[in-house]
């Protein structure tokens, strides 16, 4: 009767192995993200200066999609002690996520150069900001040189990220 009960256990054990080897699903979870991206341009550049002097710009950075930092300089010819030249430009959010935005001024040391705003945060994507920037030839410029003033922009998301552990 033993031999029996035995046989019946491991039959039954068998059959219950078999059962659940048989009876197994998958479920299967697929995720599809797309990042985004930061990007910062200028646009709507617009000059005065004083009498005599001559003004260029060139902007570089500034077409549309993630092209990197923008540049925008500024050539001044025919300069003279106290000329001056006032630029205003937007800085435009290109990207996808908001951005805070620190600008610097390159300029030889002749040439008094201030920019306002220089830092800007929390820029939403499709906003813009206006800047000015001030140049005044110091009484120290050269007769019949060209002087030049470039502003850099960089910039980083505004977003904060979480840490992870």
């Amino acid at each position: 009767m033993k031999t029996k009960t035995t046989i019946v256990i491991t039959a039954l054990a068998i059959a219950l192995a078999v059962a659940f080897a048989a009876w197994s699903e998958t479920a299967t979870i697929q995720v599809s993200a797309s990042t985004g991206y930061i990007d910062l341009d200028f646009q709507n550049v617009d000059v005065a200066y004083s009498d005599y002097v001559t003004v260029t710009t060139s902007t570089t950075g500034s077409d549309s999609g993630n092209d990197g930092p923008p540049t925008l300089t500024v050539t001044i010819n025919n300069a003279y002690p106290g000329a001056s030249v006032d630029v205003t430009f937007d800085m435009y959010n290109d990207g996808t996520i908001p951005v805070n935005i620190r600008c610097e001024v390159k300029a030889p040391s002749e040439l008094t150069v201030t920019i306002s705003p220089d830092t800007v945060n929390d820029l939403k994507p499709g906003s813009s900001q206006s800047a000015t920037l001030k140049i005044v030839a110091g009484d120290n410029v050269e007769e019949q040189k060209t002087y030049s003033a470039t502003v850099t922009c960089t910039y980083s998301q505004a977003v904060p990220y979480p840490k992870t552990a």
